[in-house]
């Protein structure tokens, strides 16, 4: 399969909005904010320095990075919650009939992250040439973020209304970085880059085995209803092939880095704060991490 020359755009920022509120996306002094820009904390946090792009391509690169960036710098408010562990359940599938563990995780410096499932960490991504968080050698595995803690940019905690943003793909921040920045069409876009070159593939009857190729079939021969053959030079890891190359929705490159792909388009659901204050509760969309499912957290801590 070989992906036509315009690249392809994710798909995956959820956005968590509590008691139904939503959020809008609007500029102030070059800072993109989600609803309100924070207020001031007992404990402020300054953000990472701006990404400021350099060379030729200085420009496409900062207007390829802009969202993740905006997402990346924006901090968290979570006012009294800080501080503070919820623990409970993502209840999904066809009548509700899937249960997995959910906690969020909230730092008195208001960092916080939210893990789905209970399993251990991850080890981190070390190698560029290998699929990472792909359960399997083969081209069917599957994506597995048990375990993996998401990261929260965002947040803010208004009255008994809660938002948090978290992107889909955080999870191989490491293992985009990895990746080589290739440019996609030389000839008409010189300053346009995606982790893979302009490749097709090809994957053997048991998916075990996957080849790459470049320039429509360069390299591989067969043509006219014939069997294609392949040389071991174009073995590549089935994962690796499924995540870049068929699927292609994990990695943003500008030309200098890969960093995980973003997309200003959001998936809200809401949650509720109780009462009392120790619980939260709401309604999962479906999203590239799960199917539809409710969310019950308590207060652990």
């Amino acid at each position: 399969m070989k992906r036509n020359g315009s690249k392809r755009m994710l798909r995956s920022t959820l956005v968590f909005s509590v008691a139904g509120l939503s959020w809008t996306l609007a500029a102030c002094g070059g800072d993109l904010f989600v609803g309100d820009p924070p207020e001031d904390t007992e404990n402020p946090q300054t953000p990472p320095p701006p990404y400021v792009g350099s060379g030729e391509c200085a420009s496409e690169d900062e207007r390829e990075r802009d969202h993740y960036e905006t997402w990346r710098r924006t901090m968290n408010d979570f006012s009294t919650l800080a501080g503070t562990s919820w623990h409970g359940t993502l209840v999904s599938g066809v009548g509700r009939n899937i249960s997995k563990p959910l906690r969020l995780d909230i730092e008195q410096d208001q960092t916080a992250t939210v893990t789905f499932g209970d399993a251990d960490p991850p080890p981190p991504a070390t190698e560029a040439d290998k699929g990472y968080l792909c359960d399997g050698p083969t081209f069917e595995c599957t994506i597995d973020t048990d375990g993996v803690p998401y990261p929260l940019h965002g947040a803010l905690l208004d009255g008994e209304q809660l938002t948090l943003s978290l992107l889909g793909t955080s999870p191989w921040t490491e293992w985009c970085a990895l990746q080589t920045p290739n440019v996609w069409e030389p000839d008409t876009s010189p300053c346009s880059f995606e982790a893979v070159p302009n490749l097709g593939f090809a994957a053997g009857e048991d998916r075990t085995l996957c080849w790459a190729y470049e320039d429509g079939l360069g390299g591989a021969s067969g043509m006219g209803g014939e069997a294609l053959t392949f040389t071991d030079d174009q073995l590549v890891d089935c994962p690796w092939a499924k995540m870049l190359i068929y699927d292609g929705t994990y990695c943003d490159c500008s030309s200098d880095g890969c960093f995980p792909a973003t997309n200003e388009h959001a998936i809200e659901f809401s949650l509720t704060v109780s009462e009392d204050g120790q619980s939260l509760s709401g309604i999962l969309p479906h999203s590239r991490i799960s199917p539809e499912g409710t969310i019950e957290l308590r207060r652990v801590d």
